[in-house]
């Protein structure tokens, strides 16, 4: 039973959603973003203009999938609205724990300034993303946009497999703390 709710919630409480086939444009902080689910599937989707994360996992998301979206990000790097929060700023995000999650078959496009393309981002050592898959993503990072093509800091059994990504003006991988990560199969052109 949840605090203050008279009613027991069902046996796929939190769980088992499904976002796909939405335009979402505009300088939102985060376009589509799930939130503490379980089994949720964000895909097909297409979003622009985003200034802390496009797509994005975060709090407590164990066995969901970011696939098959198409993110264009344009953030200027002067423009940090929410910046008491101070996150990482990129197109996909998956932050905090994220177990059992694939982030797979995602384009995009990088013409702003962006911590780097896809992120995974533990809290710390006890708060940290675990079995997570990076899998067949594509990104391009245009001129001037200075970003890393996948970031890593505070995971665990990490996954990247079969990424291309070019244009990024800093690191091709980033991984800060992780521990057992494996990178098979990429093609990083900076």
């Amino acid at each position: 039973e949840l605090p203050g709710s008279a009613v027991t919630p069902g046996a796929y409480f939190s769980a088992q959603y499904t976002i796909s086939d939405n335009i979402v444009y505009g300088q939102f902080r985060r376009g589509i973003s799930v939130e503490d689910v379980s089994e949720a599937a964000v895909t097909g989707n297409t979003v622009a203009d985003s200034t802390w994360w496009a797509v994005s996992l975060a709090a407590n998301c164990r066995a969901s999938h970011l696939t098959g979206n198409t993110i264009l990000w344009t953030r200027a790097a002067g423009d940090n609205q929410g910046s008491a929060f101070s996150p990482q700023r990129g197109p996909i995000m998956a932050y905090g724990i994220t177990h059992d999650s694939v982030i797979a078959g995602n384009t995009i496009r990088i013409a702003g300034t962006a911590a780097a393309a896809i992120i995974i981002q533990g809290v710390d050592s006890s708060n940290r993303g675990t079995d997570t898959l990076v899998t067949n993503n594509t990104w391009y990072v245009e001129s001037g946009a200075l970003t890393d093509g996948i970031k890593a800091d505070n995971t665990t059994r990490l996954r990247l497999d079969g990424n291309k990504g070019s244009g990024h003006t800093a690191l091709g991988v980033n991984a800060f703390v992780a521990d057992s990560i494996e990178i098979v199969g990429n093609h990083l052109r900076g």
